[in-house]
């Protein structure tokens, strides 16, 4: 147990968040539900491998669609978004797959909806 009687409040502890405030915002943008499955394609991918180039049935990079990729692997980091039927986000993404908020997702999503972040 921690006491202490203070006239004003100190941190402790400042550390630098794990997702910018901008993105995390984002998350009722990217999910406008809490059961919305984000359907992921290959051109969320950014990076093709030779192979992967040279195969007609793979869509090239989209840019935007990397961009939002990009946004969803930080909540994925962090436990917020998970990918469904497979075990990572990129095979999410080329298997054509979907990813999902998490029960910690769903909370902040919801918090993000209601204006308290």
């Amino acid at each position: 147990m921690f006491k202490t009687h203070v006239k004003q409040f100190v941190s402790l502890r400042k550390a630098r968040p794990l997702i910018a405030l901008e993105n995390l915002q984002a998350i009722a943008r990217h999910f406008p539900h809490s059961a919305f499955r984000y359907h992921l394609d290959p051109s969320f991918e950014p990076v093709r491998s030779p192979d992967e180039a040279a195969n007609p049935t793979i869509p090239p990079p989209n840019p935007t669609n990397a961009a939002i990729f990009k946004v969803l692997q930080s909540y994925n980091r962090v436990g917020l978004v998970r990918p469904v039927d497979t075990e990572h986000m990129w095979n999410a993404a080329m298997e054509r797959k979907t990813c999902e908020l998490t029960i910690l997702g769903k909370h902040y999503r919801d918090l993000v909806a209601r204006g308290l972040i």
